[in-house]
């Protein structure tokens, strides 16, 4: 049967063909762009606000996805910014880094550490990080344990609430907090308070 015959049919019948979507690179894949690795896997600050690390995960919703943005600072284990939105462009990122610099004290030089996914290698992502005097830093591409702090977070999250929830809504959490040891030498979770009311139903 002819291309032009299978067409008409499906036409015929009040089908649509449903194609995949593309493929799109987030990251920078030859690490051309962004900051070097000023961390090299080395998690530990002397005190608060000297060193963060930063990442983008999403959420399902029954309105679709909901992009979550987080910043921890090392020191304290603490989630200090965030940001949700139904997007994951730059402003995604800059408000979460906004939100940390308002409610803590960021030392001069700090380091803010991510992946080289588009939005962290972008000019406006750069200029925030100038305006708050902020270094960059950016691990390899594809190298998840070269930011495995924000990893291993998103990882807790998703097991111990977001796989065990389904969300109506894209609303924005009421509160959440982050809390692990201080003392914690690796990057393992040992104690998470967060809560999301985003219309949430039972699994």
């Amino acid at each position: 049967m002819r291309v032009h015959r299978i067409s008409a049919r499906v036409s015929s019948v009040n089908l649509v063909c449903c194609h995949p979507r593309p493929f799109r690179v987030t990251t920078d894949p030859d690490g051309s762009a962004g900051s070097v690795d000023l961390v090299e896997r080395d998690f530990t600050a002397q005190e608060p606000g000297e060193l963060f690390v930063g990442d983008i995960t999403y959420i399902p919703t029954w309105q679709g996805w909901l992009f979550l943005a987080t910043v921890i600072d090392v020191y304290t284990r603490e989630v200090v910014g965030y940001s949700m939105r139904s997007h994951m462009k730059t402003s995604l990122i800059i408000e979460a880094v906004d939100m940390a610099v308002r409610n803590n004290r960021v030392t001069h030089d700090a380091i803010f550490h991510s992946d080289r996914g588009s939005q962290y290698t972008s000019v406006d992502f750069v200029a925030c990080l100038n305006r708050h005097n902020m270094r960059g830093s950016m691990g390899r591409t594809g190298v998840c344990w070269d930011n495995v702090m924000a990893e291993s977070f998103f990882a807790t999250l998703k097991k111990e609430l977001v796989h065990r929830t389904s969300y109506a809504t894209r609303t924005p959490p009421v509160s959440w907090r982050y809390v692990t040891s201080p003392n914690t030498s690796n990057c393992s979770t040992t104690g998470v308070v967060f809560t999301l009311n985003l219309g949430a139903l039972p699994p």
